[in-house]
């Protein structure tokens, strides 16, 4: 994957917390049950569980958004994954902010959306046009990294080497992991084979 170019919808607002993204009364919500539903619930509905549409992710404008542009301090608090959870199944591919809570972060990377930073100046600068011109689209070159304005200017970001990787390729941490599932079984079941009395042992440490 070269490039994200998508709407992007801008929340101007400092210090959103895990706990806004995905509130913690839905944690035991099976995954399936898709978590979008969830995403930023309890300020895209009243009190009797209605979605009101007044909140900026359901203007018409940002309708099939796949970038979100966010404040300082966006996913601080709690580690809850199921916040990028929420964000992926809302087709949200990347989240560009100001600065980003360190373990919200990484969960967005390991689950395959771009969570990249922009010096305050070019922040301000992109969500000013972003607020000037609703539904504005922006485009994220990964391999060059670099965040391309609505208006044509752009800004420089750095992403760890490490995702960077994932990304470019298009895949993400865990789903690398995932196309190895079938060979670990396949070792552990040899391995237990020859070595009997180590068998069920990996799951004592459990109980």
């Amino acid at each position: 994957m070269r490039e994200i170019d998508s709407v992007a919808v801008p929340i101007h607002e400092d210090d959103i917390d895990s706990g806004r993204i995905f509130p913690s009364r839905f944690l035991r919500k099976p995954y399936s049950g898709n978590y979008a539903d969830y995403l930023f619930h309890d300020e895209r509905h009243d009190a009797a569980g209605r979605r009101h549409h007044a909140h900026v992710l359901d203007q018409p404008a940002y309708g099939g958004a796949g970038i979100l542009v966010a404040g300082h301090n966006f996913g601080c608090g709690s580690s809850r994954e199921s916040a990028v959870h929420a964000l992926r199944d809302a087709g949200l591919r990347c989240v560009i902010a100001g600065s980003l809570g360190e373990i919200f972060e990484a969960n967005c990377q390991r689950n395959g959306i771009l969570a990249i930073t922009l010096a305050g100046e070019d922040l301000d600068r992109l969500m000013a046009q972003l607020m000037r011109a609703p539904g504005s689209r922006v485009v994220v070159e990964i391999e060059r990294q670099r965040v391309i304005f609505p208006e044509g200017d752009s800004a420089p970001f750095l992403v760890d080497a490490h995702w960077l990787a994932y990304f470019k390729a298009g895949s993400s941490e865990l789903e690398t992991a995932e196309q190895w599932l079938s060979r670990i079984e396949d070792f552990r079941r040899r391995y237990e084979e020859r070595y009997p009395w180590l068998a069920g042992t990996r799951d004592a440490g459990r109980r």
